[in-house]
Formats: C-alpha cells, sequence, structure tokens
C-alpha cells in the first residue's frame, strides 16, 4: 500500500518549456494527499531557490533539498541533515578558493559563489534561477555545491560525485549520500517502510532515489540511467506523466 510518493522537481514536476507545474499535475498531488498519502518533494534545488521559484507552493507533506543532504518537515523544521566531511570537504573549498573553477557553495540558509562567467549566467537562466552572489568562504558547515566545469570538464574531485542538470554545470555531493539518502532519513522519521512508497524523477540525480523506492518511476523526458532503475516509464512532463502513472497505479482515477 502506497503511503508516500517523492518527487523531483526539475523535469518531473516543472517544467522547463512552460516554467510551470501543470494544472492536472497540482490537482493529482492534492488528490493523493486527500487521499492521506504523503507527497514529499525531493529536489536538487536549495531553500533560497524554493522560495525565489515560490515552489514551496507545491502542495507538499516534507521536503528533501540538495540531493538529500536536508530533510524537513511540512513545517519547513529540519529532520536530518548530513553536511560535507572529511577530504571531500577539504577539496571542495580549496576548489572555491583558488576561483579557476566557477564554484557555488550551499549552506542551509546561504548560497555564494566564487567567481561569475558568462557561462554561469547561461546556466542559470536555463534553470530560470539567479546567479548566487559573489561571497567568500568563512568555515560554516555546507551541504552542497555546484560546480560549472565547461572549460574543465575532466576535473575529477575525490570524494565527491557528480550529477549533472546542464550541460558543463553540475551539483556536487559527497559520494556516500544522495536523494535515496534523504528518502530514508525521510521515512525512518514517520515510520514508512520502503516498500510503500513511490518516487518520481528524470535527472541522472534521481537514479539512486528511483532505485531505492518500493515503485520507481522514470518520466518520459527521462535520462537513459534513470530509465533503467525505473519499475515502470511513463510519459513525457508535458503529456502530464505523473497523472498518467498515477492512474496506472491505481491511486487515481481517469
Amino acid at each position: 500500500m502506497i503511503k508516500a510518493v517523492f518527487f523531483d522537481i526539475d523535469g518531473t514536476l516543472l517544467s522547463h518549456r512552460t516554467n510551470s507545474v501543470s494544472v492536472k499535475t497540482l490537482q493529482a498531488l492534492n488528490e493523493l494527499r486527500a487521499q492521506g498519502i504523503k507527497v514529499i518533494i525531493c529536489t536538487g534545488r536549495h531553500h533560497l531557490e524554493m522560495e525565489e521559484l515560490g515552489l514551496y507552493a507545491i502542495p507538499a507533506d516534507g521536503y528533501i533539498l540538495l540531493n538529500g543532504q536536508i530533510v524537513m518537515n511540512e513545517a519547513h523544521e529540519l529532520i536530518a541533515s548530513r553536511p560535507f566531511h572529511g577530504e571531500a570537504r577539504d577539496t571542495m573549498i580549496r576548489l572555491f578558493n583558488e576561483k579557476k573553477i566557477p564554484i557555488v557553495i550551499m549552506e542551509e540558509k546561504r548560497m555564494y559563489i566564487n567567481c561569475v562567467t558568462d557561462f554561469v549566467r547561461e546556466a542559470q537562466a536555463a534553470v530560470h534561477t539567479s546567479v548566487a552572489p559573489v561571497g567568500e568562504y568563512t568555515g560554516n558547515e555546507f551541504y552542497m555545491c555546484m560546480g560549472y566545469f565547461n572549460e574543465y570538464p575532466d576535473t575529477v574531485i575525490p570524494g565527491v560525485q557528480r550529477a549533472s542538470w546542464y550541460e558543463g554545470a553540475d551539483d556536487l555531493i559527497p559520494d556516500d549520500v544522495s536523494k535515496a539518502a534523504g528518502m530514508e532519513a525521510w521515512m525512518s522519521h514517520y515510520g514508512i517502510s520502503r516498500s510503500d512508497t513511490m518516487a518520481f524523477g528524470d535527472g541522472d540525480n534521481d537514479a539512486e532515489m528511483i532505485a531505492y523506492a518500493g515503485t520507481g518511476i522514470a518520466m518520459g523526458n527521462a535520462t537513459d540511467r534513470v530509465k533503467a532503475c525505473a519499475d515502470y516509464i511513463t510519459a513525457d512532463i508535458d503529456e502530464d506523466g505523473i497523472h498518467q502513472a498515477l492512474v496506472h497505479f491505481g491511486l487515481l482515477s481517469v
């Protein structure tokens, strides 16, 4: 019995063709919640991006931000968090301070970049969010970074996994965490078992989430990696793939 459904945002809930969440998708989320099924946002987005884009207006019972690093309840209260640590943390600080590659550091409530290039502006425009303000690292814990590697595509960062969200731009998180780890923390807090969950996603950073869920669903516009992990492949986001899948699995009527 499905008790919780986890949704990526970009390319899953939020269409970059229309820069909106479709009416049919919003109706589907509300219908799930009316049945007592929890709706959880599971995204690489930062808290400030959620506010900037009005994404907290999407009906939800919880939030997993920064690809699993920050886990919150419906009231945006922290349930669990996992900051950068060890060698990965030290390497990211070094790269940030070198200012050779544009790097964004994301703290719980703050995000800032070391330098801005035309490519940074191009990549951020593609996902409809502002370029982070230029800032200095002051020693606080941080949970995710973004790197703009178009000029240095072969950069290797020990202990860090890269998930592309635009060609040449990647989310960067420690290699021992993922959206699935964020899901597990949320589920443990609420006493929901893995077999009672469903997840929707499209990008490479959704692969672990799709594989971990009791039922993993890839959008029709998903990457090959995500489709390979999925139990079911639904229609494209702009063809109301979420609604189609929920009807297919009997969670919604036609």
